[in-house]
């Protein structure tokens, strides 16, 4: 019997030792570090082209499409990682989103003219700034409004890669005395200028391109891109593009010009053959 007893307490005591050990929090953590990075969320939205099918209501299902109908162009919206840019019924327009797939959460801030705004123009921007949620999938990108009851309906649209990527471009101001690079780059849609010689004093302030100055295509218009990282938008420091050949492009100043004949309102650039 006593050989038992021993036995029965030898057992407890190892069964004591193993739980202490498997209770050691040092050895085996069972909780994660607090110390970890939060997971960096992935946005979908960045890189797609969305093109609008109409306003649905939520709750019947009702369609209802926006006029111009037949317009390739209008009520499409394309998004970069934090930028959106996008056409309304006559017009170009560019802001800034923020999109939590998690929460569903929507927001965005839109910048750009709305003169001259036809048929539906100016219900879709109006509704694009009360966004709320979202919804993606394959096919179909919803922003919801009026606390869900409402939604835009977006199909897939495809990008088309833009034709300047990559390409070089020289303007020469003669007099100045100064020639103006502009740097396309082949990915980002990224323009860089550079001057030679570069410019230092009262010259520079007479035209509206600066040394290392860079700038954000969308859609033949070049925004500056401040250096916090922000975009200007319409019509402070942009620039309307328009092609005159395969070699040579227009660039016309689109903020306000002072009183000034030393001014310079447009740009005769000849892309350069590497």
């Amino acid at each position: 019997m006593k050989t038992i007893k021993n036995l029965a307490l030898l057992m407890g005591l190892c069964a004591a030792v193993l739980l202490a050990v498997g209770c050691d929090k040092s050895e085996s953590p069972t909780t994660p570090p607090n110390d970890l990075p939060p997971v960096t969320q992935k946005n979908e939205l960045a890189g797609t082209k969305w093109k609008l099918v109409g306003i649905v209501d939520a709750e019947t299902g009702k369609l209802t499409g926006l006029e111009p109908k037949d317009c390739k162009e209008c009520y499409t919206l394309t998004f970069d990682e934090d930028i959106c840019t996008g056409v309304t019924s006559t017009n170009f327009f560019m802001g800034v989103y923020t999109a939590n797939s998690e929460t569903s959460s929507f927001e965005m801030t839109t910048e750009g003219t709305e003169i001259g705004e036809v048929y539906d123009g100016y219900l879709y921007v109006d509704i694009l700034r009360s966004v709320q949620f979202f919804s993606l999938s394959t096919n179909e990108l919803r922003l919801y409004y009026n606390d869900g009851k409402e939604y835009l309906s977006y199909e897939p649209y495809s990008i088309t890669k833009n034709e300047l990527a990559g390409t070089k471009w020289e303007c020469v101001l003669e007099r100045f005395d100064v020639a103006i690079t502009l740097s396309i780059d082949p990915v980002a849609d990224l323009v860089s200028v550079s001057k030679s010689p570069k410019e230092v004093g009262v010259n520079d302030e007479y035209h509206q391109f600066r040394d290392g100055n860079l700038y954000f295509l969308r859609n033949n218009t070049l925004f500056l891109k401040k250096s916090d990282g922000g975009i200007c938008f319409l019509p402070d420091f942009s620039f309307k593009i328009t092609r005159l050949s395969e070699d040579e492009m227009k660039l016309e100043y689109l903020g306000i010009i002072p009183y000034d004949p030393l001014y310079i309102n447009s740009y005769l650039f000849n892309r350069i053959i590497e």
